[in-house]
């Protein structure tokens, strides 16, 4: 009776997966909230729809596309979410008054951040060379691990200070620096 051994799979497949309770998730603080759970955020910041976004087997691709990997570009895709999040209207990494001298709206920025360090740990702002976002001052500031205890000489909050970047914001940033952080 091929047709009750699959109904009785069946049930026990789903009597096995609904039995099981959330663990958690391994997503920084605030990737999904717009309030506070720890202090550490006062919103999240959304993706521009348009951009790429992550899939489970590690590829990048838009909505509606063949699935092919999105090659992202600093000038294309990263440069926008600079200009949103850090150096305009009001922001801390603007041109007249960059923010521990990092100028995040002048030409040159990708020049700036590929081969600039952060100051007191020595860390490059992102690892363009290695392709290494853990090795990326910028990146972890963005995902909140730079306190961790990990980085000598890290300090301050998260960036940006209004709110945590969404997680396909982060996501963007991650594959773009992985995939060699190009121009």
């Amino acid at each position: 009776m091929p047709g009750l051994r699959t109904l009785l799979s069946s049930f026990l497949v789903c009597a096995l997966a609904c039995g099981q309770e959330g663990q958690g998730d391994d997503l920084p603080p605030g990737a999904f909230t717009s309030g506070t759970d720890d202090g550490l955020d006062t919103g999240s910041t959304s993706l521009d729809p348009t951009l790429p976004t992550g899939t489970d087997d590690g590829t990048t691709v838009t909505e509606g596309s063949t699935g092919e990997p999105i090659m992202y570009s600093h000038d294309q895709h990263i440069l926008p979410l600079w200009t949103e999040h850090c150096s305009s209207d009001n922001a801390c990494h603007d041109a007249d008054a960059p923010a521990n001298g990092l100028d995040l709206a002048s030409e040159g920025v990708y020049t700036r951040i590929c081969e600039g360090f952060h100051g007191l740990s020595g860390m490059p702002y992102i690892d363009c060379a290695g392709a290494d976002p853990q090795n990326s001052y910028i990146f972890r500031k963005l995902e909140g691990t730079h306190n961790d205890g990990t980085i000598s000489g890290a300090s301050g909050g998260i960036m940006p200070p209004a709110g945590m970047l969404d997680a396909p914001t982060l996501n963007a940033i991650e594959t773009w620096i992985t995939q060699g952080a190009m121009p």
